[in-house]
């Protein structure tokens, strides 16, 4: 019976990790804007069933409470929550503030059942690719015939270029539409590619492959690179550029040749592939960079204009904050005359935690990252751990997903637990 229990609480984990980016939901109260409403996910209604059964199943077999694992970080998690449900009694929109902390409570449970579970990283990491996979050739299929269509079981909504406010490239040759896969914008996307691309590389890195599963991994390896190319995402070609060289450079100071001479082929691979790309969509590319564009003075001028923004909430708020997932309400409240999609949160995660839990709630989050980077540094694979922060940092500076969707923090938080597995079996 035991061992029963286990394999179905393994493998109901690997269903949650591959039903993680999914964006089903159902909606319990609607609002202008997805910041505002309330809404059960599906990845998050997996993620609770799973938490139950694990807890009753531990409390049943433990007779040692000791064999539960705490992380040496429970203290600076604890003030993270702790500045954070604080912070929901400041908020403007208190229910929706309370139900992002039940979400946060959750995201945190993710991490510590990755470190708690008898899970296999291989397994987990797979289920991942695979589901990122079926989303990049979703994407392929959006890019290619210009038309993403709603669907409700994926939480998708239909994506017309010639409509205001969607995610398009524009120039000579008209408005071209970005890939979006199945997620709430091109730039969640492309960072999903990303991560699905290292953990990728790590497997093909760690293990030996035979014919058949080199032919599978670059046909895997080939659509995950084509779908982050598609949803041109500059964050995301940023943090894939920087990686793929950061690894480069590591491999080459610790001279592990072995590992060294399979990365070579698959830079070479990537690179090949980037330059025909680029010939082929070179028009799309150049546009994407063009700083005198239309669509880019209007992005640069709503950046600058969300920064004074955070900084006006700042200097107001700066220990407590305006409340966990409040930010967007409070925009609306301090200038009425703005449409509710117009106040979209600063795109930069550090700037959005210090207007919504503070500036202690900012150190604790800080404080926690930092940790969870040392300590998962420290692994014969560090230089995977290295290319997951690196593409944390960039994805942080850059936008606010990860903090301002419910979908951002499980993610983060299930990131951060899988960097300290990845040295495991």
């Amino acid at each position: 019976m035991k061992v029963k229990l286990e394999k179905i609480i393994e493998y109901l984990f690997y269903l949650f990790v591959f039903f993680l980016p999914f964006q089903t939901k159902y909606i319990i109260k609607t609002a202008e804007t997805n910041y505002n409403e309330i809404a059960v996910f599906l990845n998050y209604l997996i993620l609770l069933i799973l938490l139950i059964i694990f807890l009753f199943f531990f409390f049943k077999q433990s007779k040692n409470k000791n064999d539960f694992e705490i992380p040496k970080h429970y203290l600076i998690l604890i003030g993270l929550d702790l500045f954070i449900f604080i912070s929901i009694f400041l908020s403007p929109v208190f229910n929706v503030s309370l139900v992002r902390y039940f979400f946060f409570l959750l995201s945190v449970s993710s991490l510590f059942l990755v470190l708690n579970l008898k899970i296999n990283t291989k397994k987990t990491l797979l289920f991942f690719i695979l589901s990122i996979f079926l989303s990049s050739l979703f994407a392929l299929a959006q890019f290619f015939s210009q038309e993403v269509f709603a669907n409700k079981y994926l939480g998708i909504a239909i994506h017309d270029p010639s409509i205001l406010g969607v995610s398009v490239l524009e120039g000579n040759f008209g408005r071209f539409v970005r890939a979006y896969g199945g997620f709430d914008h091109p730039n969640i996307f492309g960072a999903m590619t990303f991560f699905a691309l290292i953990f990728s590389l790590f497997l093909f890195l760690k293990y030996k492959f035979n014919w058949q599963e080199k032919i599978l991994f670059y046909i895997t390896y080939f659509v995950l690179f084509l779908g982050l190319l598609v949803s041109f995402s500059r964050s995301a070609w940023l943090a894939l550029f920087s990686s793929l060289i950061l690894i480069l450079f590591l491999l080459l100071f610790e001279k592990k040749k072995d590992s060294l001479k399979k990365y070579l082929g698959l830079l070479l691979f990537s690179l090949i592939f980037s330059l025909v790309f680029f010939f082929i969509l070179k028009d799309l590319i150049i546009s994407r960079f063009d700083n005198n564009s239309r669509l880019e003075n209007i992005s640069r001028n709503e950046r600058i204009e969300q920064i004074q923004g955070s900084s006006s909430v700042i200097r107001n708020n700066l220990w407590l904050g305006v409340g966990y997932g409040a930010y967007h309400q409070k925009l609306i409240n301090l200038n009425p005359e703005i449409k509710a999609y117009q106040a979209q949160p600063v795109h930069n995660v550090f700037l959005l935690v210090l207007s919504e839990i503070g500036i202690w709630g900012l150190i604790s989050f800080l404080w926690f990252l930092i940790y969870i980077f040392i300590k998962s540094s420290k692994g014969s694979y560090y230089f995977i751990n290295y290319s997951l922060f690196l593409g944390l940092f960039i994805f942080m500076i850059f936008d606010h997903w990860l903090w301002s969707l419910a979908f951002g923090t499980l993610f983060l938080f299930f990131i951060l637990g899988i960097s300290l597995k990845i040295d495991d079996n």
